[in-house]
Order: structure tokens, then sequence, then C-alpha cells
């Protein structure tokens, strides 16, 4: 893949998980420099005393800012988006900043990365903005048109990864379990048949390089990966950690779906499968399309918690104790 030696890379939201996997994996890549930007202070202070490495410059900025956005990016080679409201409910109950977070914060991330020249934009996606019907699902499905558009005005290359949950991230389920059996609480899972997709932070760490890597500009690059249902997760989380009550409910939280599609049908025919990803070519962009002619085409109706591996109670046992919080 394509080398980051003496690459100046900014990271927005680089002090939550994926930012923080990234930078780690970053780091072992001999980068010149890293440029974490967030708005919380105190996660800065946190994330610095972690890392104690010279080569990574923290910068109080945010995304909603350009005129900041635009002086932190003047020296910079690639940029990597993760900075977003992600929080389900929050996004529903609070529409209009998560509009100025995910789909301003972008507009903003691309001229800002356009004017400067940088290199390549990769931004960070979600299965939530495949055919979205709430808010934050919106916001992250215009934000992935935004970076496949802004390759049409600018000469920076912009591409989109698109992943399923992150395990162990901030607000994540696995966290939230976690956390609560440990001081045995009652966890609530709300859909009794709810299935989601999971990935690692780590993985997510490498999409970006081969995106970077790979990315021609306009493409999105699906990571494919294994299915939970969520009640087993907590029972298998229940049996390692031995204390805590779980309480199933039918229904679902505003908001949320049963099923969580990852490449929806109308994509399928610009779909090819390229390493260990799949990558979807933007619409009516058939010279793109040629560049990847030779690869295997992707040949699955969709992609989905409905058609993926689904780990068993075991297997998730194991997989809990083999990602970042083995200690349990």
């Amino acid at each position: 893949m394509k080398s980051f030696e003496n690459k100046t890379i900014l990271i927005t939201g680089g002090t939550g998980t994926i930012g923080q996997a990234v930078t780690r994996y970053l780091l072992n890549e001999n980068v010149k420099k890293i440029k974490i930007i967030s708005r919380n202070e105190f996660k800065q202070h946190e994330t610095k005393i972690k890392f104690n490495n010279s080569k990574i410059e923290f910068i109080i900025c945010d995304v909603r800012d350009y005129t900041a956005l635009n002086s932190v990016m003047q020296d910079v080679n690639i940029v990597f988006h993760t900075a977003a409201m992600k929080r389900i409910e929050i996004c529903e109950k609070n529409t209009q900043e998560a509009i100025k977070t995910n789909i301003v914060g972008t507009m903003n991330v691309i001229n800002a990365a356009g004017n400067n020249n940088v290199e390549t934009v990769v931004n960070m996606s979600t299965d939530k903005a495949v055919k979205p019907d709430f808010v934050y699902g919106t916001t992250k499905n215009m934000a992935e048109k935004l970076i496949v558009n802004a390759n049409k005005k600018f000469k920076t290359k912009f591409v989109n990864i698109r992943s399923s949950n992150v395990t162990w991230s901030t607000g994540n389920v696995f966290h939230i379990f976690y956390e609560k059996l440990m001081n045995n609480e009652e966890i609530t899972v709300f859909g009794e048949n709810m299935i989601r997709l999971f990935v690692n932070p780590e993985d997510i760490a490498k999409q970006f390089h081969y995106a970077y890597s790979k990315g021609q500009g306009g493409e999105t690059f699906v990571i494919l990966t294994n299915s939970i249902r969520i009640s087993e997760l907590a029972k298998a989380m229940q049996e390692i950690i031995g204390k805590g009550k779980i309480t199933l409910k039918d229904h679902l939280r505003p908001g949320e779906r049963f099923e969580e599609i990852l490449i929806y049908a109308e994509e399928v025919e610009r779909a090819f499968k390229t390493g260990n990803y799949v990558v979807i070519m933007p619409k009516e962009e058939k010279e793109l399309m040629q560049k990847y002619a030779e690869n295997e085409k992707f040949n699955m109706e969709y992609y989905s918690t409905h058609n993926s591996p689904e780990l068993s109670i075991e297997e998730i046992k194991k997989y809990i104790t083999l990602t970042e919080f083995s200690k349990i």
C-alpha cells in the first residue's frame, strides 16, 4: 500500500475511539506529523498524555468553524475525517446540531482541503447512511454524497469509507454492556431479534490506509464483517463477567431498525471486490469503473445483517476476549 512516510496527516475528531486507533496505526508508519483536532480540551489532555509523542500536535478546532479549519490545513497532505455527532437518539432530538456537525462540518472539511491542495481526504461513513430513515443516517448519507461530488470541484481526491458498528467505541453497545455488568447493574436489550454488524477500531485504521492507497476519487470503500445478535451479545458478556441482569424488550428505540444494510441493491451493479473490501463506484463514472474492470464484481444481491455470517454465543465470547477490552 501507499506509504505515509514524511506525510502530515490531519485527523478530525482525533481524540475519539477511531481517531486514537488511527493515530496508533500511523505512529508505526513513519509519518512526519499527526495533527489531531477536536472540541474537548479535557479529551485532548488525556490523549496527549496517553500517546506522549512529539509527532502529534493537538489543536482545539471545531469542524463547524471553516476559518479555523482552513488555517489548520495549510501544511496538511492527508485528512482522515472522523468527527461526527453519532448518537442516534441525540441526533433525533437535536437535528440542527447534527446537521451543523455532520453536513456543514463535512462541507468545511471539503472546502478547506480543496483550497489548501490537500492530496487526499478520506471520510468515515457508516451503515446508518444506507437508505436512512432517521436524522443521524440522513446526515451521514448527505456527507457521503458531498464527498463524492467534491471530486468535480477540486484536484484533491475525496473518498469515503463505510463501516459498521465499532466495538468498544464510546457509547457502543459493547462498552455500555461491559460497564453496566461490571457494576452488577441491569442492561436492557431493545428488540430481541435486533442484529448488528461489528468491526474493530484497528480494522478501521487499516481501512483508512487502504482507501488512501487505492482511492482515485469518488469511491466508497466498504469493509465486510460478521453480525451479532444483540440479545446474544448481552448473554455472552454476562456469562464472561458473571454478574448483572438482562431485560429484553420487544420494541425498538426511535431511529433504530432491526436489520442494518451495508451495501444496498442499487449499489451492487457499481461494486467490485478489492482485497478484503468492496469498492462502490459513484453513479455515471464510466472512466473510474474502467480502472476497476479487472476486479471481481461483487455478486451478492445486497449486504446486510440478513446475509452476513452471524456469530454464535461461543464465537461472540471469543470475539469479546480478543478485542480491545480483553481484560474482562
